[in-house]
């Protein structure tokens, strides 16, 4: 990275904050310093390992069944490249490699299956009003993510600050190291591995700013059944043995929320349901992964289509069912008690970002630095808060290239510092 602030000192990652790391789409790799990383090189490396983005091409005009049989041999290889353009920044470009993923997994074809009958008498409300309403009367709201999609952490960092308000004072993420500080003085990639995608960060600045308590759970496990027993129990060692009147926020990934009334066949059970069962206390559990738009309609949930089509959401709501409760879509009944429908934003504005950045996320465009950008080739610029030091997560990065039109980076308010990678 080459930055006017100098060099960041190197200085070895924490053991389980490595141990993420290899349980990403990473596995295999040394584990690294935070001098040795570099978004750019990962990224390369996964559209290199990938044929990114000339295979993307190849797939458009393949016939639909081969089509989906290459995309499931390249599912690994398309994950890899989705994290880590969603990580840097790229959350455009995320979303074109998760929609092949989608394709291989072949998810239109299950949609098709789901019925729309619960839309038709369902109406809108407000998801953090709904939400912090029905949370007054828990002790637990887990809302899950899909790790690719920063979009989500800008709805967890505005449903964290309303909570905030009612008296939960505990933060639990999957993507904090175990060994987070309780309260942070500044965000640092040291935190956790999905922490370094600027979204996320944004989320920990104003949870730090609220004055949460922060609670690293995840569990490196053999097994997936052993790492949600660990991570079960480390919630309740953490917090829930210190405080037994805790109220906690746990932002977790996908079906970790999933409440169930059995194990699975292989004995799984999800953080959700074994923390109901050990506490005795009903978990909120909100489901924002299903609804929202992927960037391309052959994958968007045709629910979703419909929900947006009908209600035109301008902000996140929760479909609340004639009959009582919340209706939810593409999930096994009774898992989840709310879904958010997310606006369809992911279409990029006028800046050359999603639109959701501004709409949603409140950020306004900065126009990338004159003299940062590239005589040549590709660069990721990155732009840092001033007052961050060592392991310093950018506020935002864009991808230029030499004689193309470049992206607007789009920022908070504040004071900031420019760098680049290549």
């Amino acid at each position: 990275m080459r930055t006017g602030a100098g060099t960041q000192r190197r200085r070895v990652w924490p053991l389980l904050l490595a141990a993420a790391l290899a349980a990403s789409p990473f596995a295999g790799a040394a584990s690294p310093t935070i001098e040795q990383f570099s978004y750019m090189k990962s990224l390369k490396e996964a559209e290199a390992r990938a044929e990114v983005p000339a295979v993307f091409a190849q797939l458009e005009v393949m016939e639909p069944a081969r089509r989906a049989a290459f995309a499931t041999e390249r599912r690994d290889l398309f994950e890899r490249v989705r994290t880590m353009r969603s990580l840097s920044g790229d959350a455009t470009g995320a979303a074109r490699a998760s929609a092949w993923i989608d394709i291989g997994d072949r998810m239109p074809a299950a949609y098709a299956t789901q019925s729309g009958e619960a839309l038709a008498a369902a109406t809108p409300e407000d998801a953090i009003e709904a939400i912090v309403r029905e949370a007054r009367k828990r002790r637990i709201v887990i809302l899950n993510e899909a790790h690719h999609v920063p979009q989500g952490r800008v709805f967890a960092g505005k449903l964290a600050r309303e909570l905030r308000k009612i008296g939960y004072s505990y933060l639990a993420a999957e993507a904090f190291a175990n060994d987070i500080p309780r309260h942070p003085k500044a965000v640092s990639r040291f935190m956790g591995f999905y922490v370094m995608e600027p979204m996320y960060a944004g989320f920990v600045r104003s949870a730090m700013q609220d004055g949460w308590s922060f609670v690293g759970y995840d569990h490196v496990a053999d097994s997936a059944v052993q790492r949600e027993i660990g991570a079960a129990r480390n919630i309740v060692e953490n917090i829930f043995a210190r405080d037994p009147q805790a109220r906690v926020f746990m932002y977790v990934g996908y079906g970790h929320a999933s409440k169930q009334q059995v194990a699975r066949k292989d004995g799984w059970k999800s953080v959700a349901t074994l923390l109901r069962e050990q506490l005795g206390t009903d978990p909120l559990t909100v489901d924002q992964v299903v609804m929202q738009g992927r960037g391309d309609a052959r994958v968007d949930h045709p629910q979703y289509r419909a929900a947006v089509e009908r209600f035109a959401p301008s902000k996140p709501i929760v479909l609340k069912a004639a009959a009582g409760g919340h209706v939810t879509v593409g999930l096994r009944p009774r898992s989840h008690d709310m879904q958010v429908v997310h606006p369809d934003e992911t279409m990029q504005g006028p800046h050359g970002r999603p639109l959701w950045m501004e709409r949603q996320a409140g950020l306004r465009p900065h126009p990338v630095p004159a003299g940062l950008l590239p005589a040549s080739g590709r660069r990721l610029i990155q732009a840092f808060h001033v007052a961050d030091g060592e392991g310093a997560v950018p506020a935002d990065m864009v991808m230029v290239e030499a004689g193309k039109r470049e992206p607007s980076l789009m920022l908070p308010e504040g004071q900031f510092r420019f760098a680049y990678e290549e």
